[in-house]
C-alpha cells in the first residue's frame, strides 16, 4: 500500500508557518514590541502608504501633460473633479463601513433602504411633470436640494420614528426598507413608461452615474455637510466599535444602543443622499471598497477602518478615472466598471462558504 505524502506536506507546511510567526512573535518581544503592537505598528504603515498612494495619484491626475498644455482652466476643473471624488470616497465608503456596522452584516449597503429608489423615482416625476424642457432648466442647486432633502426626510421617518416603534429591531427595518426599495422601482418603472422618448433618454441621462458630468459647482454645499457628518462618526469610533459587537454586548456595556444606531443610520443616510445627488446612483460602490479595506486594513477598530475605506474609495475613483480619462480615452465609463467588479464580488461574498 502506497504512502499518501500530502498530509505530511500539509503538516510540515502549517509546522513551517507556525515557525514563522513564533518567530517573528519573538523577534517582536526582543525589540519591545507586543504582537499586538506590531500588528497596530503595520496597520498604521499601511494607512500611510494608502495616503501617499492617494496623493501620488492625486498628482498624477491633476498634472497629466495634455497635446495643448496645462493652463489654469485644466488645473482648476481637475482639482475640482480630485475633491468631488474625494467626497465620493467619503460618502459611499465610509457610509457602507458604519452602515454595515450597525447591521452586523457586511453584504449589506445602505441602497437597501431605498435610497437610489427614491432618486430615481424623483427625477421620473419632474421630468413627468414638468416636461424634458423645463427638467433641463432646472438649476443644479434646486435637484441636488430636492433629492437630499427628500432622502434625508424618508431616512429620519425609517430610521428615528419607525426604529423606535419597531424596539430597535434592524432586521425588520432592513425588510420594510427593502419592500419600500421594490415599491420606488415598480412605481419609478411605471411612470417612466408615460414618457415619450424624448423625455425617457432624458430620465436615464439623470439617473445614470457620471463623475465626468457631474456639476462641480455643488461641492461648496456638499463639502461642508460631508465634513461635519465624517467629523461625528470620527467622534463616534469608539462606540461604532462597540455596536458592531451586537445589541446585547452593546447594551451591556452601557451604550445607549437605540439612539446610538438611529443617529449613526442617519448620518450614512445623509452621506449616500448626498452622493447620489451628486453623481447619481452607484449601488454596488460602497460594498466593493468596504471588502477591499476589510482586506488590506484586518481590524476591528473603526480608528483603522474609517480612513483605511475612504482611501481605498478614492484609490478606486481616482485610480478608475484616470484609466478611462487618461489611457482609454472615455471609451467607457468608470461607474459601469466599478458595478460590474462590486456585482461580482457580491455574488461572491454570498456564495463562498462560511468558515467559523
Amino acid at each position: 500500500m502506497r504512502h499518501d505524502p500530502t498530509p505530511d506536506l500539509m503538516h510540515e507546511h502549517e509546522h513551517e508557518h507556525e515557525h514563522a510567526h513564533a518567530h517573528e512573535h519573538a523577534h517582536a518581544y526582543a525589540y519591545g514590541y507586543a504582537p499586538e503592537r506590531l500588528h497596530a505598528r503595520r496597520l498604521r504603515m499601511r494607512l500611510l502608504v494608502a495616503a501617499l498612494a492617494c496623493l501620488l495619484l492625486s498628482g498624477l491626475y491633476v498634472l497629466w501633460p495634455t497635446a495643448n498644455g496645462l493652463n489654469a482652466f485644466i488645473l482648476q476643473l481637475r482639482a475640482q473633479r480630485v475633491l468631488l471624488m474625494f467626497l465620493l470616497a467619503i460618502c459611499g465608503g465610509a457610509g457602507t463601513l458604519v452602515f454595515q456596522s450597525l447591521t452586523g452584516n457586511r453584504l449589506l449597503t445602505p441602497q437597501l433602504m431605498g435610497m437610489e429608489g427614491m432618486y430615481r423615482l424623483l427625477q421620473a416625476v419632474l421630468i413627468w411633470l414638468l416636461g424634458n424642457q423645463m427638467y433641463t432648466q432646472l438649476p443644479a442647486y434646486g435637484k441636488f436640494a430636492a433629492a437630499t432633502v427628500l432622502s434625508v426626510g424618508v431616512s429620519t421617518f425609517f430610521f428615528v420614528f419607525l426604529l423606535k416603534r419597531l424596539r430597535g429591531d434592524l432586521f425588520r427595518l432592513l425588510l420594510i426598507g427593502l419592500i419600500f426599495t421594490v415599491f420606488c422601482r415598480a412605481l419609478t418603472e411605471f411612470i417612466s413608461r408615460l414618457l415619450d422618448p424624448l423625455a425617457y433618454a432624458v430620465y436615464q441621462s439623470a439617473t445614470f452615474a457620471q463623475i465626468s458630468r457631474a456639476d462641480t459647482g455643488l461641492i461648496g454645499i456638499a463639502a461642508p455637510a460631508c465634513a461635519v457628518i465624517f467629523a461625528l462618526l470620527w467622534r463616534s469610533r469608539h462606540v461604532l466599535d462597540v455596536l458592531a459587537l451586537g445589541r446585547e454586548t452593546a447594551i451591556g456595556l452601557g451604550v445607549a444602543y437605540l439612539p446610538s444606531i438611529s443617529w449613526g443610520l442617519m448620518g450614512v443616510a445623509t452621506l449616500v443622499a448626498i452622493a447620489t445627488a451628486l453623481v447619481g446612483p452607484m449601488l454596488f460602490f460602497g460594498l466593493l471598497a468596504c471588502a477591499l479595506a476589510y482586506r488590506f486594513f484586518p481590524a476591528p477598530r473603526h480608528a483603522v477602518l474609517l480612513p483605511g475605506v475612504v482611501a481605498t474609495a478614492y484609490g478606486i475613483l481616482l485610480g478608475g478615472q484616470l484609466i478611462f480619462e487618461r489611457l482609454l480615452n472615455m471609451a467607457g465609463t468608470l461607474s459601469m466598471a466599478v458595478e460590474f467588479v462590486g456585482g461580482l464580488l457580491f455574488l461572491l461574498l454570498i456564495t463562498r462558504p462560511t468558515h467559523r
